[in-house]
């Protein structure tokens, strides 16, 4: 049985989670806005593969754009 491992976002690197196996899991990175799936077997091989989520598509997104105009006092 291996250790656990520390999986990081491969892009920022942020800590994501500790994890001794795991098959696909997917996890969303805030700071950089990828969607990473991780897989790590029962050797503790890691395979880690990530792509970017649109913001328009992200609910976790923090740095919402509202695009609706603000209130102008007369």
């Amino acid at each position: 049985m291996s250790k656990r491992v520390t999986v990081r976002c491969p892009n920022c690197a942020k800590f994501l989670f500790e994890a001794q196996e795991c098959k696909d899991a997917i996890v969303f990175c805030s700071d950089c806005n990828k969607s990473i799936r991780v897989t790590i077997d029962d050797i503790g091989q890691m395979t880690i593969n990530s792509r970017v989520i649109p913001d328009k598509y992200s609910k976790y997104n923090q740095g919402v754009k509202n695009d609706t105009p603000s209130a102008v006092k007369q």
